[in-house]
């Protein structure tokens, strides 16, 4: 309800900003000279600040030529683009629709509202400019991606399927058509269509990365790994063009080439991508104390950071007692709070803290992230630490859960359906509860939930026959300790969540 009633506020506005902008147009006024200068002077001014980097000083000729010529549409135009580059997105609004009004026909004014809309997040509001942008110029490409692009975001992949195939048909040779449709056949899983799509960009421009790198991940996705390896390296040794080692290092990381992959994967601390965004955050917390590089460790005290998901953290507690090895006169683990008491439990660690502090109290000489220790370490598939169990449960707790489970009848069974909601792939692993009905129908099975989150609220008003003690499982230590004593876990997810 609040998405359409924001909706509808912006419509208002804009139609309210219309009407203003018409009534201005059937008064128009007379051009004068400002400064001795014309309207169309002070806008040649206003276009070499811009060239120059200028944006303030081009807005107040923008203004003069307005100020000289209040029904000069172009001045509007560019006038709104130079108050939208400096974030003041209302005005400059403002003056694309008096461009708009005063000239309708103005494709540069139309594509601009379009453009503003869809920065921010109006999706049908910029598909009705972009539509008018194709009634002034029917061949825009520009217009014609825009639009599809906005389609895309308000679930009309088929229509912006067949505007791309309809001009394609006038463009067969259409690189940014051809990639386009890529991108939505990639989207749609549609792999052998994508695939045809990217090469096909390939044979108009050999040296079109985007549609390179598109290819690799395509053919990854079709588990054509010869294939998909010869593209991301193509796509990352180009000259010129950054990104892709880190989608190289995962694909390699599959194929079992361990030292290339996780070298490769250290370029997310020069990523700009959003998704290791957090990491800038993370590291401010240290103070500037330097991250370890893989120097001799030797009398050193190392603060090792949990960076990703819990099962991330786990996994790579494998390294921790290496470090013991190379000489570390203090191991610190900072983790999450889930994680405390689970780390507490490991021999080679000095001191644990959480995460959700508000400081590290812990002194440290250098610090690295848990999920670079493979790299810093050298690991190979036949180095990989494999003495199991690394980790332990006190056998107080093991006892505790092993007398509340012993009256369940048959196998026992732990479920656990649902991950963390904001990862992006969220939805290729989390299965909703009632989809488990047919599992959960099986005799001679006691289920009891491992869910936590905001998921387990899926169990209210449900008739499966679910143990649920997850309200008592404080952390990862009493969820370990409850699953050591059951012989079965069903799962959707890599850890269980806490």
């Amino acid at each position: 309800m609040a998405v359409v009633l924001k909706r509808l506020i912006s419509l208002y506005r804009l139609k309210t900003a219309e009407a203003a902008q018409n009534n201005a147009i059937s008064h128009p006024v007379t051009p004068v000279c400002i400064d001795g200068l014309s309207a169309e002077d002070w806008q040649s001014r206003g276009n070499d600040h811009v060239d120059q980097g200028e944006i303030a000083e081009a807005e107040r000729c923008y203004r003069k030529a307005i100020a000289a010529n209040p029904s000069y549409a172009r001045a509007h135009n560019n006038l709104g683009l130079a108050l939208k580059e400096q974030g003041r997105i209302g005005m400059a609004r403002e003056h694309l629709l008096r461009a708009a009004a005063i000239d309708p026909t103005l494709y540069q004014a139309q594509l601009n509202l379009g453009e503003i809309a869809r920065e921010q997040g109006e999706f049908q509001i910029a598909a009705g400019y972009f539509e008018r942008c194709l009634i002034i110029d029917p061949d825009s490409e520009d217009a014609l991606l825009s639009l599809v692009y906005v389609l895309f975001r308000q679930n009309q992949s088929g229509k912006a399927r067949l505007l791309l195939e309809q001009a394609l048909v006038k463009q067969p040779d259409s690189l940014s058509l051809h990639f386009y449709l890529g991108n939505l056949s990639k989207e749609a899983s549609e792999l052998d269509r994508a695939r045809l799509e990217y090469e096909r960009c390939c044979e108009l421009d050999p040296n079109f990365w985007p549609a390179i790198f598109n290819l690799g991940l395509v053919h990854q996705q079709r588990q054509d790994w010869t294939a998909a390896k010869t593209r991301l390296r193509q796509a990352v040794e180009m000259p010129g063009q950054g990104g892709g080692q880190l989608a190289l290092g995962e694909l390699l990381l599959l194929l079992g080439e361990l030292p290339e992959g996780f070298s490769l994967l250290e370029q997310r601390f020069e990523s700009d991508k959003p998704e290791y965004s957090y990491l800038a955050g993370m590291l401010s917390r240290f103070g500037g104390v330097p991250r370890w590089q893989g120097e001799p460790l030797a009398g050193k005290r190392l603060l090792v950071w949990a960076e990703q998901g819990l099962g991330d953290t786990l996994m790579m507690a494998r390294y921790l007692p290496q470090l013991k090895a190379l000489g570390v006169a203090s191991l610190v683990v900072y983790c999450q709070s889930h994680l405390v008491r689970v780390f507490q439990g490991m021999a080679d660690v000095d001191m644990v803290e959480s995460q959700t502090g508000k400081s590290i109290s812990s002194a440290f000489d250098v610090h690295c992230s848990m999920m670079s220790l493979p790299h810093l370490l050298h690991s190979t598939l036949d180095t990989l630490p494999s003495q199991a169990p690394y980790l332990s449960v006190p056998d107080e707790r093991k006892t505790a859960w092993a007398a509340r489970l012993s009256p369940l009848s048959g196998l026992k069974v732990g479920l656990v359906w649902a991950g963390n909601p904001m990862l992006a792939k969220d939805a290729l692993r989390s299965i909703p509860l009632r989809d488990w009905a047919p599992i959960l129908a099986v005799q001679g099975v006691s289920f009891v939930s491992l869910q936590k989150s905001e998921a387990s609220a899926q169990l209210a008003g449900t008739s499966f026959p679910i143990t649920d003690w997850m309200s008592q499982s404080t952390d990862l230590l009493d969820t370990a300790a409850l699953v050591g004593k059951r012989p079965a876990k069903s799962s959707s997810q890599s850890l269980v969540i806490p």
